[in-house]
């Protein structure tokens, strides 16, 4: 065989090659369709971030697994809030304009889903959290929706608990300054005044404040019947630690955003007996149900499922229906998510109204030998 024989032979094997590498890195391409999540995956309250891609991963491997996408993989590409809002813009300009994902997961906090939900509405992509409850939500736009409550709802939960079933008279009211706390105290101090109840105190704190005890010897010295203090899981477990140590007896009622074993870690005993009103699972659905969750959850990961995990594999698994069922594009999946019949999931029945909002409760649980368990004093 001459040169010249042998130099075309080369070239063909050259050719043919890169034409299978072409191809099959297009067939995985084509075969891949990608979404984003935005959530907390570092700092100190990264347990959020843990929990929701637990519940995300899970649902994968169910969607995935049920081939309910004809052939096709859902994949998540995950982004890290850091329950910061400047992270959360840096992270969704990442998903949008780089990696064009036409659907976004998240952001966990009401802080920085309204910091993030104006950039998805002007790129008309969509955005569903599984966890922000701030009221002003609602009205961020047609690409906006949750498959949580929000905040009104919990509000006048806490407020109806605390007057009937606890049968408090007087409250001091403790926030955390944010949209996320001053939305809550506002629809608690309402409902709880116009029930025959008296606010005596009222006023929020910093994210990131460490001590308490000035204004908790304020609170300690009204005597109050209940302290409704809406924050996050350190700064909550801050106050109660201190509370306890300054000798405040009083009842504590909180909301959602404390729900982490950080908490507890924190907190440590002096966590014992308070309320907090949460999203639940299994209300509306089948035992079976929740128990196949229960059980897959367990096998993948040996723990028991959090709130926050069962609303992240619901919205994920929302997802990969409305995915099936229309084109791979946000307006598509977004008339699919208005469209969506009644969807029976671990936390109940979502379909979504005219502002991608939810018809949907909140719970009180307590905490009892180290864990959140729903009370059974509902009221």
């Amino acid at each position: 065989m001459n040169k010249k024989i042998l130099l075309i032979v080369l070239l063909a094997l050259v050719f043919i090659i890169s034409t299978f590498i072409f191809l099959d890195r297009n067939s995985t391409k084509d075969h891949t369709l990608t979404i984003g999540c935005i959530s907390i995956f570092s700092g100190e309250i990264a347990t959020y971030g843990k929990e929701t891609k637990q519940g995300i991963a899970l649902a994968l491997d169910e969607i995935n697994n049920s081939n309910i996408l004809q052939g096709k993989e859902l994949a998540v590409q995950y982004e890290d809030s850091q329950f910061d809002a400047k992270m959360g813009v840096q992270a969704i300009n990442k998903l949008i304009l780089v990696d064009k994902v036409p659907i976004i997961l998240g952001a966990f906090s009401s802080r920085v889903t309204l910091a993030i939900a104006p950039i998805a509405e002007k790129y008309e992509t969509v955005l569903m959290s599984a966890s922000a409850t701030a009221d002003s939500i609602k009205n961020s736009g047609d690409y906006i929706f949750r498959i949580v409550p929000p905040n009104k709802v919990q509000g006048e939960v806490a407020a109806f608990f605390a007057r009937e079933n606890l049968k408090a008279k007087k409250a001091a009211v403790y926030y955390v300054n944010d949209e996320y706390g001053q939305g809550l105290s506002k629809e608690f101090t309402n409902i709880f005044t116009m029930n025959g109840g008296k606010v005596l105190f009222s006023e929020g704190f910093s994210l990131g404040q460490k001590d308490f005890r000035t204004t908790l010897q304020k609170i300690k010295k009204l005597e109050v019947d209940i302290l409704y203090f809406p924050g996050q899981a350190i700064e909550i477990g801050l106050i109660l630690k201190q509370s306890k140590e300054i000798g405040l007896n009083t009842i504590f009622v909180g909301a959602d955003g404390s729900y982490s074993p950080d908490l507890i870690k924190i907190a440590s005993d002096a966590a014992s007996g308070a309320y907090f009103t949460l999203m639940s699972m299994g209300f509306g659905v089948s035992d079976d149900m929740i128990k196949q969750f229960n059980d897959s959850f367990k096998k993948k990961y040996n723990e028991e499922p959090t709130v926050y995990a069962a609303y992240a594999y619901d919205a994920m698994k929302i997802i990969g229906q409305v995915i099936s069922k229309n084109n791979f594009d946000a307006k598509d999946i977004k008339k699919g998510l208005y469209d969506l019949e009644e969807y029976i999931g671990v936390t109940g029945l979502t379909k979504f109204d005219q502002h991608g909002e939810v018809d949907k409760n909140y719970y009180v649980y307590e905490i009892k030998d180290n864990k959140f368990i729903l009370s059974n004093k509902q009221f």
